[in-house]
């Protein structure tokens, strides 16, 4: 089923989605999240290079014309406007297919067998649930 998240919340999920990998989970919970944490990366990649984009754009300049870095950052000369465009960034909605699981699935980790899902993560894989 394809949804549209906003960039942000992409990178959240993924880093929420991220720290799941290694908990016992019910098998077609387990098998989604890792299909769908697969998409997400990818997805995060994408945004990752057009913030790095954007910074360098934004950045001082050399005599030689390339982005000044300082403490591995670079030297941004109007933060406005790099805000602004990192916000938009941010905001852009994308279409992602997502494996969706039913919330009986999802309700298994109570049970003893499995990992109980924190807070953050049931929060998280709610987008999952159809």
């Amino acid at each position: 089923m394809n949804i549209k998240k906003k960039n942000i919340e992409i990178l959240t999920i993924a880093a929420v989605m991220e720290g799941m990998t290694g908990k016992k989970l019910p098998y077609l919970l387990g098998r989604a999240v890792s299909r769908n944490l697969a998409r997400l990366k990818e997805e995060k990649e994408l945004i990752n290079e057009e913030r790095i984009s954007i910074c360098k754009e934004c950045a001082q300049k050399d005599e030689s014309g390339n982005p000044v870095i300082k403490d591995n950052e670079y030297l941004v000369e109007d933060k406005e406007l790099c805000n602004k465009k990192l916000n938009e960034l941010f905001e852009t909605e994308v279409e992602i297919d997502v494996d969706m699981v039913t919330t009986e699935i999802i309700e298994k980790c109570d049970m003893e067998e499995f990992d109980t899902l924190t807070v953050e993560e049931a929060g998280v894989i709610d987008f999952m649930a159809g």
